[in-house]
């Protein structure tokens, strides 16, 4: 066997045709679709979720963040990688208007980013947040949460899967059920789950292809955020998210890295509103 076709076979197994084509499509849909928002959700106001955060690009939503300090945003590692420019806006229950926009400055993303692992990316602002009623961080959770438990889903989208073409750019929120990591596994064939991964189910109200980044919080903490799976309730499976206990600490030392102090916090964090 020559050296071009040695080449050949480690470039299409061993290289980028290592991620099964179907995960491929899966993610980068949402790229193409990015108006696209929560489903089934019932509409919420800013100061029940002053942590949510909008990701824009060109004033056009693109994905979700959280706010964990003045000048940090935390994120998935994938919903940023198409983008040059970002702007955060925090503040508002309208992805579209009101609020404040806030450049960012830099992306930090995960060494270990590949496919669903690792996928955390921490922005840093170009000039920090002010916090008060509709705009403040919310703690990461260090504990996972316990089986078939409730989790609160919020991000912009619509009330329906009726219209799609209907984008309010309004702040929706839900519920979904904790689902345990190989009960969530048996559902994906093509995607291989590990320590960074949680999931959540709820038949009628799911995150979309804009929602990639958008919290899932327990008793006042962060669990995770939207990754990706199963779309826009298409299939009645469960939804795949971050697991934030898995990545806290990495996250905490590049905010501190990168000069957050922790007594920022302290009087501003979350405490459940809902």
């Amino acid at each position: 066997m020559d050296s071009l076709a040695i080449c050949l076979i480690i470039c299409l197994y061993g290289g980028v045709l290592s991620t099964p084509i179907n995960i491929l499509h899966s993610r980068n849909v949402q790229h193409k679709n990015n108006k696209i928002g929560i489903i089934g959700g019932d509409s919420a106001s800013i100061k029940q979720f002053p942590y949510q955060a909008a990701l824009l690009s060109d004033n056009e939503l693109f994905g979700g963040g959280i706010i964990l300090g003045k000048k940090f945003i935390l994120t998935s590692a994938f919903v940023i990688a198409p983008y040059t420019s970002i702007v955060v806006q925090v503040g508002s229950a309208s992805s579209k208007t009101g609020g404040t926009l806030i450049k960012v400055e830099k992306s930090i993303v995960h060494e270990d980013f590949y496919g669903y692992s690792y996928d955390v990316a921490l922005l840093k602002l170009a000039k920090p947040i002010k916090y008060g009623k509709t705009a403040k961080p919310i703690r990461m959770a260090s504990k996972e949460a316990k089986n078939a438990t409730s989790a609160v889903v919020s991000g912009y989208g619509f009330s329906s899967n009726h219209d799609l073409t209907d984008d309010n750019g309004f702040l929706t929120k839900g519920t979904q059920t904790t689902i345990d990591k190989s009960s969530c596994q048996a559902y994906y064939s093509y995607i291989t789950l590990d320590e960074t991964n949680s999931c959540a189910f709820n038949n009628t109200l799911c995150n979309c292809y804009s929602d990639i980044g958008n919290p899932l919080v327990q008793n006042s903490k962060l669990l995770g955020y939207f990754l990706g799976g199963n779309w826009c309730c298409n299939g009645g499976t469960p939804q795949i998210y971050s697991n934030i206990p898995a990545v806290r600490k990495w996250v905490l030392k590049h905010m501190k890295t990168e000069g957050f102090r922790s007594k920022e916090n302290l009087r501003h964090y979350y405490k459940v509103k809902i």
